[in-house]
């Protein structure tokens, strides 16, 4: 595998994991905190946790579904069409967090997580996934 491959694959794996693991505190202090009001000051604490499950949960569900879809994706359209097809989806769900941050919404917000979580099924097929390529990771 060439350096330009593997930095292409850690490029796509890097953003991968910050979808999955970087906004998590972001996320916590958007829907836990009265501070920021991102939700009405006058929702309880028992909703704002209802809310950040739901955040946080529908991410992990999405990218239960998408992994069935992506993963199929590359006998149909190849892989490296389908690693920028996956590539564009993250980048729709990070414009759609920008757009819920300034809206204030939640709802958007949980639409970013669904997006993001749908196309995040790219170690399923990344070069060499099954090969000493990915290996290092």
């Amino acid at each position: 595998m060439s350096v330009m491959c593997r930095l292409a694959l850690l490029a796509v794996v890097f953003v991968d994991l910050m979808a999955q693991g970087l906004l998590f505190p972001i996320i916590n202090e958007l829907v836990m905190s009265t501070k920021l009001l991102f939700l009405p000051t006058d929702t309880p604490q028992s909703t704002r946790h209802l809310y950040y499950g739901d955040v946080i949960g529908s991410f992990f569900l999405a990218w239960f579904v998408g992994s069935i879809y992506i993963a199929k994706l590359p006998d149909s359209i190849g892989r490296k069409t389908a690693m920028v097809l996956c590539l564009v989806g993250a980048i729709a769900g990070y414009a759609i967090t920008v757009l819920s941050l300034l809206s204030n919404s939640l709802w958007l917000l949980i639409l970013e997580r669904v997006i993001s979580g749908f196309y995040c099924g790219k170690p399923a097929y990344c070069p060499g996934s099954n090969s000493k390529g990915y290996q290092w990771f």
